[in-house]
């Protein structure tokens, strides 16, 4: 038996407006549509709504969210691997930005540094992490570390 969005939003603490969004960027699969008009959403939807609402509070970006649930619709092992690794070299490399914060933060307690040098310790002493992409501010998330599958099916409950 299916919820409404309202149920969907009451159990999963998003609210309606969030669900919508998540479906326009195919996060969620469309719902299934009664023949009132009604939208009803099926238990895989809690459960992926769940999954994004924990995603985002792990500050993921929603195509990275949206590739991982499309990964495991998919049951591609491969690739959640590989998305693994990704997110392992960017808990590694946010661990060298903070010991660097830490280097910072006393070096201007002591009076050892200025503002300028600040930004280059904090960039020398995080380490080789890649360039970031440039994101346009007015559009939205940066690029997942993973493209989704364009094509979405709905995933048997």
């Amino acid at each position: 038996m299916g919820v409404t969005i309202w149920e969907l939003s009451e159990r999963t603490g998003v609210n309606a407006s969030t669900i919508r969004y998540y479906e326009r960027r195919a996060v969620l699969p469309a719902p299934h549509r009664l023949g009132d008009g009604q939208n009803v959403y099926e238990a895989a939807d809690i459960a992926r709504v769940r999954f994004v609402r924990f995603g985002r509070g792990l500050r993921l970006e929603v195509d990275e969210i949206r590739a991982l649930i499309e990964m495991v619709g998919e049951g591609n092992c491969e690739e959640i691997d590989v998305f693994e690794q990704a997110i392992r070299e960017r808990a590694t490399q946010l661990q060298r930005f903070c010991e660097a914060m830490r280097s910072v933060s006393n070096a201007m307690r002591a009076g050892e540094i200025e503002e300028a040098s600040a930004f280059d310790r904090l960039t020398d002493e995080a380490g080789d992490q890649p360039a970031a992409e440039a994101v346009d501010e007015g559009h939205g998330d940066a690029p997942p570390l993973s493209t989704p599958n364009p094509k979405r099916n709905r995933a048997k409950s």
